[in-house]
């Protein structure tokens, strides 16, 4: 236990040293900036347009956890050029995050259509790994430019998820009709989207208005490399179900689907597991938070996932925690279920009536039911075994006496 907790103080200061060591030379590299529009302007009486983006070389890469979602801090990155703001009409660029000043973009090895499900269950995690150049323009020439990719080429679904709920099988089994990606492309995950949410939901530094546009914006530029007819869906974090109203208001064309478990304790458990993969994060989590929680958000994004219903919760152990993260979607799709296009789907109707339940799904997506039984083969070939740990009666005595605190309960009924 000694050991696991300086293990965990040591990643937490060179994550620090890291952080500061990318902030000097992330100064230097914007001074550099400064000087070659002073040198261009001098020499040529030539300024920096908004038709152009700065493009650095990625030297380095760094999270304080694999699972926090992409920010422009990932990098460790120098100046190299501007480019035309046409390169990123390149299905290697693809848009990575977005603060409140810059949208950010990373140029991947391959084209867009490679990270699928298959090849990239979580599609930001995969950018932060393979990224070799990153790129920006400020937050209204994104929006701007975007209006370039603003008519998509055929059907966007958003597939909202509760946490831990099985949406990467389901992803999967969408893919598995369509192996040449031209017909279905499904995304796993994108980052920004979270980003995105986290944003809004407090309103930190954005308004409505800017908010929605930052997110057509998004989803567009997502959508960017997308073939006619072609069906692209984005399979969601689960902290995105608070979008799905402002999606609609954005862009109305866009179709929405909700994945959940048919009992919370089944969510809950999977997360508690997931905790206990990486336990040194989630007691880091808790410490961090309740030494700053400032610090704590500047250290990783965990903190920011779930904000309100953290700060509601004031989780003091992991159960709590976890409990933070998994019920906020459910109640979001209840306020929200207006806007979906099916009632939710359940993970285990997928798995128990598979057939019937692929129908709704494949009518949404525009698939025909004769492509069910490559989705039945992907099935069999990706589930997992069933969860062997329960809730204790403590454990389950603290999840009732939270749930009736947030309005939720500890076996929820059907949605």
């Amino acid at each position: 236990m000694n050991a696991e907790f300086y293990e965990s103080i040591l990643a937490l200061l060179f994550y620090v040293l890291y952080r500061l060591l990318r902030a000097l030379i992330q100064l230097e590299s914007d001074v550099y900036v400064l000087i070659r529009k002073g040198i261009l302007y001098y020499q040529k009486r030539e300024s920096v347009g908004s038709d152009r983006l700065e493009v650095c070389s990625i030297f380095a890469r760094k999270r304080f956890h694999i699972t926090d979602f992409a920010r422009n801090v990932d990098f460790l990155s120098f100046f190299e050029d501007w480019e035309l703001v046409e390169c990123l009409e390149d299905p290697r660029w693809m848009v990575y995050t977005v603060t409140s000043k810059y949208a950010y973009f990373v140029k991947m090895p391959n084209s867009s259509i490679e990270y699928a499900v298959n090849d990239a269950s979580f599609l930001g995690t995969t950018m932060f790994h393979l990224a070799d150049k990153i790129a920006r323009m400020t937050v209204d020439n994104f929006i701007e430019q975007s209006k370039h990719f603003k008519n998509f080429k055929g059907k966007v679904i958003v597939i909202s998820t509760m946490a831990r709920s099985g949406s990467n099988l389901m992803a999967k089994m969408l893919q598995a009709t369509d192996q040449s990606r031209r017909n279905i492309l499904v995304f796993s995950e994108p980052d920004v989207f979270s980003v995105i949410a986290t944003r809004m939901d407090d309103f930190s530094g954005i308004d409505l208005r800017k908010g929605r546009q930052l997110l057509l914006a998004t989803t567009r530029f997502m959508c960017k490399d997308q073939l006619r007819d072609q069906t692209i869906v984005l399979k969601m974090k689960s902290n995105c179900t608070r979008l799905v109203p402002h999606f609609h208001a954005a862009a109305p064309s866009v179709m929405h689907l909700f994945l959940a478990r048919d009992q919370l304790e089944h969510s809950l458990v999977s997360q508690m597991l997931f905790a206990h993969r990486s336990p040194s994060l989630f007691k880091m989590v808790l410490i961090l938070r309740k030494t700053s929680k400032w610090f704590c958000s500047w250290i990783t994004t965990w903190c920011q996932y779930e904000t309100r219903m953290v700060n509601m919760i004031e989780p003091k152990s992991v159960l709590e925690f976890a409990l933070a993260v998994v019920c906020r979607s459910v109640i979001d799709y209840k306020l929200f279920r207006k806007y979906f296009s099916t009632p939710v789907i359940y993970y285990e109707e997928m798995v128990s009536e598979t057939v019937t339940t692929l129908r709704r799904i494949f009518s949404v997506c525009g698939l025909s039911d004769l492509q069910i039984p490559e989705s039945i083969t992907c099935k069999r070939k990706n589930s997992g075994a069933p969860l062997a740990k329960q809730l204790t009666n403590e454990e389950k005595t603290v999840v009732k006496k939270i749930t009736e605190m947030i309005g939720f309960y500890d076996s929820f009924e059907k949605m």
